[in-house]
């Protein structure tokens, strides 16, 4: 994986998500990788599906020249796909359908605010739910950090910040993560240029 692509993993932006955590019993700090990859698989299928288009796009492009109908055809089925792998993931009884957590996320973690704290060490299994996209996620994280606010804002004192930092995470679930913050941060770009525009 070349420098460019681990850079991307980095990059962080505040957001708004769907959030459900659960503790790992026993002290464990991983799913057994058989009942992982079911989980991941069945909130992550739109992930997975476009992983896959993603491998086929030279075939694909190659049939656009040859064949121009078959592959608008293509092209209808594979947003149809899309639509229900998306519809199936939002519809997940272990996630809500709109945004629960204010966080700062990226490939490689997520940082949020909790009325209570979060033992150090302590491993959580995580769904996630992303918008406008409504790209879904499983991971299990790792809290590494968790520091009590003892300043700013009276709302909030007393709550924790929490680091977790994503210990296992499926390469197709967190090039859609890495691809969620790309789009996320451009359209901050696009909304602070009009705000500039129109200030002009």
């Amino acid at each position: 994986m070349d420098s460019n692509v681990n850079r991307r993993e980095y990059y962080r932006i505040d957001d708004r998500i769907a959030l459900q955590m659960k503790p790992l019993e026993h002290g464990a700090r991983f799913i057994e990788e058989d009942v992982f990859e079911q989980r991941r698989r069945e909130l992550g299928l739109a992930n997975h599906f476009a992983a896959n288009q993603e491998k086929h796009r030279a075939e694909k492009k190659r049939i656009e020249q040859k064949h121009p109908e078959i592959a608008a055809y293509l092209s209808y089925l594979e947003e149809e796909i899309q639509v229900l792998a998306t519809r199936i993931a939002s519809s997940d009884a272990c996630l809500p359908s709109v945004p629960t957590h204010d966080v700062n996320i990226c490939a490689e973690g997520i940082r949020l605010e909790l009325p209570g704290a979060l033992p150090e060490g302590q491993s959580y299994a995580m769904c996630m739910l992303l918008f406008p996209s409504n790209t879904a996620v499983f991971t299990v994280g790792e809290v590494v950090r968790s520091i009590e606010i003892t300043e700013g804002d009276e709302l909030q004192i007393g709550h924790h910040t929490v680091a977790i930092r994503f210990t296992q995470l499926d390469d197709e679930d967190k090039e859609a993560l890495v691809k969620h913050v790309h789009q996320k941060q451009l359209l901050q770009l696009q909304e602070r240029q009009s705000i500039l525009d129109s200030a002009g």
